[in-house]
């Protein structure tokens, strides 16, 4: 995609932390970029992005989305937090305008895979975790990104080191990243939210499951075993591919038995960590835990390594 965006004009919707970082990774791969904010009052850190963005010869308005920049754009790349119901979705798909993410469009430039962990609740602990459980065999190489922590823009403006990003994803995220794959989906849980931005419950849920589509797979996908929502996605995938957690289940799972944390794997159970031992507590963290071990062996990461982080 680089020589697709060289010289073109591209739109970014929000000055937000993630579209700041779109703004200023598109600036670098050459386009002309456009930012587009329709808060009339900015806070103390808009102002300072907002100045940021005119001294690198970024264009740059607040208070409307006005038809000069929105005009003739490549594509455009929305913040989050602007719903799929509001004005600016309709005009730019009016002009036939293509809306992306900004996980899509650092997906899109990379070829670092990527470790998408999504659901209800439990995204940010987990997604920590791992990019911790990662970083404590190989500092500095799985930094987490996305929701929390730096977007994944950021990253890979200084990617040297860095082997795999460990994103936790949104539904809004999701609705945008019409190809993005990860190496790992992860779906902790689902459970009603977000209704009003989605427009429906359904809505909602085919957001989230869009990473475990089948057109666009993931090579491995991990599904909470407890909730049958969440297995419906288990069809898209074949023995080998899909891991479970919460209870035994399939060929690959991880699950507390004995107060220990138990990992199996092709028939084959190894004792990861006694609960007893871990200073994250309760049957939510447990879980949390058992995604971010299934996703550490997955890796190749040592058992050792992984009961001592």
């Amino acid at each position: 995609m680089i020589e697709q965006i060289k010289n073109e004009k591209v739109l970014v919707l929000g000055l937000s932390k993630s579209g700041v970082s779109a703004a200023k990774f598109l600036k670098k791969l050459g386009a002309k970029v456009w930012l587009s904010e329709y808060s009339s009052k900015l806070d103390e850190d808009q102002q300072k992005w907002f100045e940021e963005l005119k001294k690198e010869d970024i264009k740059a308005e607040y208070g409307s989305h006005s038809n000069e920049f929105i005009n003739n754009a490549s594509f455009a790349v929305v913040s989050p937090g602007i719903p799929p119901s509001s004005d600016i979705y309709k005009r730019l798909k009016e002009q036939n305008i293509e809306i992306i993410s900004e996980i899509e469009l650092a997906y899109l430039n990379t070829k670092i895979p990527f470790i998408a962990i999504t659901g209800t609740n439990g995204k940010t602990t987990t997604t920590a975790l791992t990019s911790y459980i990662l970083e404590y065999a190989n500092p500095g190489t799985a930094p987490y990104c996305g929701n929390i922590g730096l977007p994944p823009t950021t990253l890979l403006m200084n990617s040297e080191n860095i082997k795999y990003l460990v994103c936790e994803v949104s539904s809004y995220q999701a609705q945008n990243s019409p190809t993005f794959r990860p190496l790992i989906s992860v779906f902790m849980n689902f459970t009603p939210d977000h209704i009003s931005w989605h427009g429906s419950l359904e809505n909602y849920f085919e957001a989230k499951a869009k990473l475990f589509a089948k057109y666009k797979k993931p090579a491995y996908a991990i599904l909470n075993a407890l909730d049958e929502k969440v297995c419906s996605l288990e069809k898209n995938f074949t023995q080998d591919e899909v891991f479970y957690f919460g209870k035994q289940k399939g060929a690959n799972c991880a699950y507390v038995e004995d107060d220990y944390i138990c990992f199996k794997r092709y028939g084959k159970t190894e004792k990861i960590v006694s609960i007893n031992e871990v200073q994250l507590v309760g049957e939510h963290n447990y879980q949390n835990i058992m995604c971010a071990i299934i996703t550490a062996k997955i890796l190749g990461v040592e058992t050792n390594t992984i009961k001592a982080a």
